[in-house]
């Protein structure tokens, strides 16, 4: 198999791309990236899934409070 379809950064860029929002939602979930969960919420309201996107701002504000804690504990 492709190492492109092994990498999660990849197989994140490319559900994005193709807008799907369940495979995007699954690999956000692994990578617990702020960055991610915005994009997917963009993507979910650009397809008028309000709720999903909303849960995907709040996931994002959950990753940046759990970055800002890890560097306050170092």
């Amino acid at each position: 198999m492709n190492s492109f379809f092994k990498d999660p950064q990849h197989k994140f860029d490319l559900a994005i791309q193709l807008g799907d929002l369940e495979t995007g939602y699954s690999l956000a979930q692994e990578s617990a990236s702020e960055q991610k969960w915005r994009q997917l919420a963009e993507l979910a309201t650009k397809q008028a899934k309000f709720e999903l996107a909303q849960q995907c701002l709040h996931e994002a504000q959950v990753s940046s409070s759990k970055v800002v804690r890890q560097k306050y504990d170092e």
